[in-house]
């Protein structure tokens, strides 16, 4: 049998249970030694457009071993010089690639900072994976490594990925069924240094539950944490969670989730995928859905404190950012976020074009109202709306289509000796058939009304009509934002609408 298959046969070895022993954690000298050296070559283990992969070995002399690590770099490295969260996994020989495609997959939807992904080889995993504080059974022998492991990540491992691949915070580690046994031990013995931790199926009940009451009998001490159990066969005692979730500071996140139609060996994947959605659940674009540019700024900024360090939005939000804002005409928002897409992920091929607009937006909206001050105006009173008072039926299209129209049904009227203006769409779905208009003006020129637009750019869409006789017409417009048609588009089309009175 091959050296990997007999670590297959011990990764999906039964774990006995043994009664708790009250070793404390051994700590190795420290002295005057080489820094190890991680030799590294590339590796093809995925396509290319999905980041750059390696393979090397290191000589740990915590372990007094050689490892080999496989580390996963995200493809916007090379275009950047920021640092990158790093996810430490264990049984690397198993699981690396189903941790990248979970970390890939997630980076690119926005719910997760994009990652290294570094899985260790853990050939002797029950030596190196078990804490002292457990009993000999759970490591075959008396050699329990567990803390000398977490001091080869910390001490050795990782001062090499910051020197070569820009390693920086939070530090995640991931690990399934023994592996989750040493993240049960870092979450008490080593959060300062790794705050996160995702575990799978991890026997927190072995040795009379000595995992979670050391876990628990920590929370006093510093250090925040993020810990997400995934459950199938093992996981957490009801109460021994409990009781951990009842001592907890309130700003640890813990959470336990069930995995359905999973046994212990097919849960990996789905494992590492829902964990670091629910560990990075804040970072998610999804909570800053609908905020604008600088609101969603600040999220990212508030993450700070809590991630240990400086915070790259998703790409998406950046972009979605730079528009908002440009289109809103603040011209140095719209630029950092700009520099801050391009500094996070790369250049836009556009980006020399999208200062360009920046710019051309900020011009056209000089002195011009903003959307707070168009929609904080007071309704018309009750003489100013006069003229246009009653019900209106008519149409609406678009120029470059005039056979399309579509019925409108419009009334102005008076509540509360003010202006009000009720829209009715009479081809729209029920949901949005009827409005009332959140803005509505008389100028001089004639009468405006509308409401703020549902997708892009976040404008006030109004109506703008003036009365000819009986007939009341116009076109609707972006107020508040600016709009640049594009130029591969064609000529912009006008949206017209022509009213009747149909009572007064």
């Amino acid at each position: 049998m091959s050296a990997r298959g007999r670590r297959g046969r011990a990764f999906y070895a039964f774990l006995a249970l043994a009664a708790s022993a009250g070793n404390a954690p051994t700590v190795p000298a420290t002295g005057e030694r080489p820094e190890p050296v991680l030799e590294l070559k590339e590796t093809s283990v995925l396509p290319k457009d999905w980041g750059t992969t390696y393979s090397g070995t290191i000589r740990s002399q915590r372990l007094g071993a050689v490892r080999t690590v496989d580390i996963y770099v995200p493809p916007t490295f090379s275009k950047t010089r920021r640092k990158y969260p790093v996810l430490y996994l264990t049984d690397g020989e198993y699981n690396f690639e189903r941790a990248v495609v979970a970390e890939m997959e997630l980076a690119r939807s926005g719910h997760i900072p994009e990652s290294l992904v570094v899985a260790i080889e853990t050939p002797e995993r029950r030596q190196d994976l078990t804490p002292p504080g457990l009993s000999a059974m759970q490591s075959d022998g008396p050699d329990q490594r567990g803390e000398k492991f977490v001091h080869f990540i910390m001490d050795e491992l990782r001062p090499q990925l910051e020197a070569r691949f820009r390693a920086g915070a939070p530090s995640v580690l991931m690990g399934h069924s023994h592996g989750g046994i040493l993240c049960a031990y870092v979450a008490a013995k080593w959060r300062k240094e790794i705050p996160f931790v995702v575990a799978l199926d991890a026997p927190v009940h072995i040795d009379d539950g000595w995992l979670a009451k050391t876990l628990a009998s920590s929370a006093a001490e510093p250090g925040n944490l993020r810990l997400v159990s995934l459950e199938v066969k093992f996981g957490w005692p009801d109460d021994l969670w409990s009781k951990l979730v009842a001592v907890a500071p309130k700003d640890w996140k813990l959470s336990r989730i069930k995995l359905a139609d999973e046994d212990h060996e097919s849960m990996v994947f789905g494992g590492f995928y829902r964990g670091l959605k629910e560990l990075f659940s804040d970072y998610s674009q999804v909570q800053v859905k609908g905020l604008g540019g600088p609101a969603a700024f600040d999220h990212y900024l508030q993450l700070e404190p809590l991630y240990g360090g400086s915070v790259a939005p998703p790409r998406a939000v950046l972009e979605h950012a730079e528009m908002d804002l440009c289109a809103l005409g603040t011209r140095d928002l719209a630029r950092k976020a700009l520099n801050a897409w391009a500094e996070d992920y790369g250049e836009p091929e556009d980006f020399q074009d999208r200062l360009s607009e920046i710019d051309e937006a900020a011009e056209a909206l000089k002195g011009k109202e903003t959307v707070e001050q168009l929609l904080a105006l007071d309704p018309p009173t009750a003489v100013q709306i006069a003229p246009y008072l009653g019900v209106w039926k008519g149409h609406s299209w678009v120029d470059v289509d005039e056979s399309r129209k579509s019925d409108i049904t419009v009334t102005f009227s008076v509540e509360n000796g003010r202006g009000v203006a009720k829209i009715v769409n009479e081809g729209a779905p029920p949901e949005f058939r009827s409005e009332t208009c959140r803005y509505l003006r008389v100028t001089p020129a004639g009468i405006e009304f509308g409401n703020m637009n549902g997708m892009f750019p976040p404008g006030i869409v109004a109506r703008i009509g003036r009365l000819e006789g009986a007939t009341l017409a116009g076109e609707a417009v972006f107020k508040g934002v600016y709009f640049r048609w594009p130029k591969d588009l064609g000529r912009r089309p006008h949206h017209m609408f022509a009213l009747e009175r149909v009572t007064g």
